[in-house]
């Protein structure tokens, strides 16, 4: 990082993007409670045996579910979009309708672990690997298998895209990640880690943009998530910012100019 000494202050600037982009997870665990609970003992359709599927199978690709984040960006939840994400009565599990995987709650035995920074992009064409050595599993921590808790993370954060990103995603079970609050990778369902592998794009952006990846693993067999991003960097401030932080530049150049010639003035008197 280049550097500029002025009068006692150090300030940076010009820094070139890190190798690597990180956003910080809070961690969630899912009581698998059977039968009337997140993603149940059997592969039904019944909203009282999976009541996440809400009136509809979501087991395989089954995109659609959800809507744009709820209020409060970037620690917002996605909506739940008309007839998924009910209860056995047809009535939304959260009020609000919100998607109730990624908040503390009694009807899916949804509870908070906690939070840690989590590290994503290895450069503008970085990937992300959420599996453990053994094979096709991402599952709580202490837990060998998801026999009796799943695993949900919302990842959030800042990164930027100049020219643009390209995001690829595969999940077991349900991914949706959102940037600035839209909508961009949609990869809901019940299936398998290699079943479906979805991509999207956005435009190139100046400035900072927000990054919400919601995850839930919500049925007994294995767990995974494979996240891409070709084009994400490190956040980096706008033009109009580096503009205000040069004229601060030229406003600090004129105080200290001034405090010299002033003590060129009274060195000249003594």
């Amino acid at each position: 990082m280049a550097g500029l000494t002025m009068a006692g202050l150090v300030v940076g600037y010009g820094s070139t993007p890190a190798s690597a982009v990180s956003f910080t997870g809070d961690y969630f665990t899912i009581a698998n409670g059977g039968n009337g609970n997140v993603g149940g003992p059997t592969q039904s359709a019944n909203p009282g045996d999976n009541p996440v599927c809400g009136r509809f199978t979501c087991f395989g690709y089954d995109p659609g579910s959800v809507g744009a984040l709820g209020a409060g960006l970037i620690g917002g939840q996605p909506t739940a979009a008309a007839g998924f994400w009910v209860d056995q009565f047809g009535a939304p599990i959260l009020a609000g309708g919100a998607v109730p995987l990624w908040t503390p709650n009694a009807a899916t035995g949804t509870a908070f672990v906690g939070s840690q920074p989590d590290t994503f992009f290895d450069g503008p064409g970085g990937s992300t690997t959420f599996l453990t050595a053994a094979g096709n599993t991402f599952f709580p921590a202490g837990q060998a298998n998801n026999d009796s808790l799943y695993q949900a993370v919302h990842w959030q954060g800042l990164f930027s895209a100049p020219v643009g990103a390209t995001f690829t995603i595969s999940a077991d079970d349900h991914a949706f990640l959102y940037v600035n609050g839209a909508l961009v990778v949609d990869t809901g369902g019940i299936k398998a880690l290699n079943n479906t592998t979805i991509s999207n794009s956005i435009g190139g952006a100046p400035g900072v943009l927000t990054f919400d990846l919601f995850f839930a693993d919500v049925f007994k067999t294995d767990s995974g998530l494979l996240v891409s991003c070709e084009g994400c960097l490190d956040p980096v401030p706008e033009p109009t910012s580096l503009l205000l932080f040069g004229s601060t530049l030229v406003g600090l150049g004129a105080v200290v100019r001034r405090k010299l010639r002033r003590n060129r003035d009274v060195a000249a008197s003594v």
